[in-house]
């Protein structure tokens, strides 16, 4: 027995660990910090900065329309595909009310989407007018100009 009280003697008290610290944290928590971050930044481009596919369509064919107009300088067929092309975005964006509008009903359209006038007493005004002249004075870089504003604003 004394064998016994001799080794619990030298026993020593039972220390507890220390607190688990606040900092650094665990490697679980950084990923969970990383996803998040880049769950937010991933949101705001996606709501900020990503176009509707139609608005990237539409440039591409604005562009291809200038370029054509620049090689061979038909107004007329210019402003036949630009109106076209107008209205073949408008149906994809705004439906079937668009298809029976027309003349000036049409170009009051165009303004209210558009935020502007630049289609009733501007350049565009043109739309309507130019497709049945046999040679057409127009502004191609200010139709340009009202149209990609327009493909701009709409929703």
């Amino acid at each position: 027995m004394d064998d016994l009280t001799e080794a619990l003697k030298d026993l020593k008290n039972i220390h507890e660990p220390a607190a688990i610290p606040f900092w650094p944290i665990a490697s679980g928590w950084w990923l969970l910090v990383v996803l998040l971050v880049a769950s937010v930044i991933g949101v705001y481009y996606w709501k900020n900065y990503r176009k509707p596919p139609y608005k990237k369509m539409a440039q591409a064919a604005l562009k291809q329309l200038h370029n054509e107009y620049e090689l061979n300088g038909d107004a007329k067929k210019f402003i036949q595909s630009l109106s076209t092309l107008i209205r073949r975005i408008a149906l994809a964006v705004y439906g079937q009310q668009v298809a029976r509008l027309t003349g000036d009903k049409w170009l009051k359209f165009l303004d209210e989407t558009g935020n502007t006038d630049a289609f009733t007493a501007g350049p565009g005004k043109m739309l309507i007018e130019a497709p049945y002249q046999s040679a057409p004075h127009i502004n191609v870089k200010d139709l340009l100009l009202i149209t990609r504003h327009w493909v701009g604003s709409i929703k």
